[in-house]
């Protein structure tokens, strides 16, 4: 996977499990919530598989690249203990802003943002294509193996707690 980021050759990737029975758990049937969540991205999925979900890749324009988060496992764990994508969302982009805030966590040429689509968590932005090639090797070394471990085992830890606060 990692060979792939850096060369920039995405793959097709099915929308997870967790993400359509959240839909279809708020009255969108399978179909409808499939259709809605490919047109929402804006593109038909392609990107990475990684052990947390998926990273989309999407080049917005020749000079713009986002790179969205989409969690897979984690957002299962999510619902299962009562909570709902949107804050699952909110968590990791807090945590993705609390770590581009720490000098050489997340460099100054990757933006953070919100998901764009209502499967994805959260996404880095690039607006500048000098920089891609190092934005790539970062994401596919620095961000996948050692920032995302970091962000998952976070939001996992205030999920526990506010499953823990749900039951009383």
């Amino acid at each position: 996977m990692h060979q792939e980021i850096i060369a920039g050759t995405p793959g097709n990737l099915r929308i997870p499990k967790s993400h359509l029975a959240e839909y279809m758990s708020n009255g969108i049937d399978l179909d409808h919530a499939t259709k809605e969540m490919q047109e929402a991205a804006g593109y038909y999925a392609v990107g990475y598989k990684t052990n947390w979900g998926q990273l989309l890749e999407c080049r917005e324009s020749e000079d713009n690249i986002k790179w969205e988060i989409r969690f897979d496992s984690l957002h299962r764990e999510f619902l299962d203990a009562g909570g709902n994508g949107n804050e699952l969302a909110d968590c990791c982009v807090q945590e993705l802003i609390n770590l581009s805030h720490r000098k050489g966590i997340i460099p100054p040429y990757l933006t953070v943002d919100d998901g764009n689509s209502g499967s994805t968590a959260a996404c880095l932005w690039l607006s500048d294509p000098e920089y891609e090639k190092k934005a790539r090797r970062y994401i596919a070394t620095t961000f996948l193996l050692r920032v995302m471990p970091v962000v998952v085992g976070r939001i996992r830890r205030l999920n526990n707690e506010m499953a823990n606060k749900r039951r009383g």
